[in-house]
């Protein structure tokens, strides 16, 4: 897979379970990078696991690794956590508007769509897990 195909991030090895290796990494926005980040309270940076499955027995924990994943798998990702939940809420506002005639009541109900989304998403997430392929590589 070339670099244009796939999105990457280093981590560490922090457990390994069985086939699946536990995979540290520092998440951060572009606001946590920026020189003036201690005058602000914007800056976001954050440890996520991740959990690659692999039949290699060659990672240690506290080893340094990469984490792949293919660009589309991303993209499914960003969909499946920020676009579609828009457009759930935008529905849901426009639909019930049109319905109630009550912009509060559109609102509240389209606010109130968000967790229910959410929820089910959650419920999924072992089924949404199996479609996306993390690869791991040592450095």
């Amino acid at each position: 897979m070339n670099s244009s195909s796939q999105i990457e991030h280093s981590g560490i090895v922090k457990e390994i379970v069985g086939n699946v290796v536990k995979v540290s990494i520092i998440s951060q926005s572009a606001c946590s990078a920026c020189h003036a980040k201690g005058a602000c309270s914007v800056s976001d940076k954050e440890e996520k696991i991740i959990d690659v499955e692999t039949f290699s027995q060659e990672y240690n924990i506290g080893d340094e690794v990469k984490v792949f994943i293919a660009k589309n798998q991303g993209f499914t990702a960003l969909f499946l956590g920020y676009v579609f939940p828009l457009i759930l809420l935008l529905t849901v506002l426009f639909v019930v508007n049109a319905i109630i005639d009550n912009q509060g009541i559109a609102a509240l109900a389209a606010l109130g769509s968000l967790p229910l989304y959410y929820y089910i998403l959650y419920l999924s997430r072992k089924f949404i897990g199996k479609k996306f392929n993390f690869q791991i590589e040592k450095i």
